[in-house]
């Protein structure tokens, strides 16, 4: 049992950083909804994130994108960010998932993907890059914490999805994704 709940933790970790970090519509912006006013909201990327951007582009050999924006969410409102970022496309392809994953025994009856999404993202992100905003949101209470003075592990998942920006301002994630004979 706890083995099934385990290999669902992993699935959905890579499905979440998949999923957000390679998002492909925004419904909700062509259906003219706005954004929970509640939620933060982004800003110009600060000097000491920009430091880094730069180093993981250059260590990645690509430029780093620009333009690009930051936002600071405290963990208290992650599942509404989550919500807000997650499109109608993202609901249909959990649902999709929900079945294969209670299919292969690794969701049980009374769970869904998109459940365990939230639920996961509640507790355990600490940040995420969103393509079609062109923003890292890093999980913090504080409203503008220095990259220096976070915590190693916490700098290394930005560092993560600062890489997934970078891929994003190379090669158009969306565009991609959209062109992709699947959609």
């Amino acid at each position: 049992m706890k083995l099934r709940y385990s290999i669902a933790a992993v699935i959905t970790a890579i499905a979440l950083s998949a999923s957000l970090a390679c998002s492909h519509g925004d419904s909700r912006q062509e259906a003219g909804e706005t954004r929970d006013p509640a939620l933060p909201t982004a800003q110009a990327l600060p000097d000491d994130f920009a430091r880094v951007l730069a180093e993981v582009a250059a260590v990645r050999e690509l430029p780093a994108p620009m333009g690009m924006k930051v936002g600071f969410v405290p963990r208290s409102q992650v599942v509404a960010l989550l919500d807000s970022l997650t499109t109608d496309e993202d609901r249909h392809s959990f649902a999709t998932t929900t079945t294969l994953y209670r299919l292969l025994g690794h969701l049980g009856k009374e769970q869904d993907f998109l459940s365990v999404y939230r639920s996961f993202g509640a507790a355990a992100v600490a940040g995420l890059y969103s393509p079609l905003e062109d923003t890292l949101w890093v999980v913090s209470d504080e409203s503008n914490p220095a990259f220096a003075k976070l915590p190693a592990q916490e700098k290394e998942t930005l560092a993560h999805e600062l890489v997934h920006a970078i891929q994003d301002g190379a090669f158009d994630s969306v565009a991609q994704y959209r062109s992709s004979p699947t959609t």
